[in-house]
């Protein structure tokens, strides 16, 4: 039996969404956990080296450089990247959903915007950027299988 969704509430909280458990087959389509899954440092700077190697010192990550510029860190918990040309200083917050376009759809439906583009990296997932209604900007990852 399906647990009915109340009426108030956020959109995009578990208890609007279907319940596991109950039998609803669009759980996990839809779930929404909202896990931080990985961050994004946005420079101002083209060449992001004296930022790697600010952050490398202060906290001991490895650099991971990546092909088209900037790289990544592994920190204690998740991943955090690293790119240049912003137009400021940024940190973008991603959040872990199991079905992208499933969760940019529930952006839209609750006002939110979606970036037309979605990135595939390989070993890594599906990324969308999105903003909330006020342009708060904020990303949705969908994790490689592997």
């Amino acid at each position: 039996m399906a647990v009915a969704a109340p009426s108030t509430g956020p959109l995009l909280s578990r208890s609007r969404l279907p319940v596991r458990g109950t039998g609803d087959a669009k759980w996990e389509e839809m779930n929404m956990h909202g896990d931080i899954s990985f961050l994004e440092l946005g420079s101002t700077e083209a060449d992001t080296s004296k930022s790697q190697a600010f952050f490398a010192a202060v906290f001991g990550w490895q650099v991971h450089p990546m092909p088209q510029g900037g790289g990544w860190f592994q920190g204690p918990r998740i991943r955090v990247g690293l790119h240049g040309n912003d137009p400021g200083p940024k940190i973008y917050v991603f959040f872990e959903v199991p079905n992208l376009e499933a969760a940019m759809e529930g952006v839209r439906h609750a006002g939110g915007y979606v970036d037309s583009s979605i990135t595939d990296e390989p070993n890594f997932g599906r990324f969308a950027n999105c903003r909330d209604p006020l342009g708060i900007p904020f990303g949705l990852h969908q994790p490689s299988a592997s």
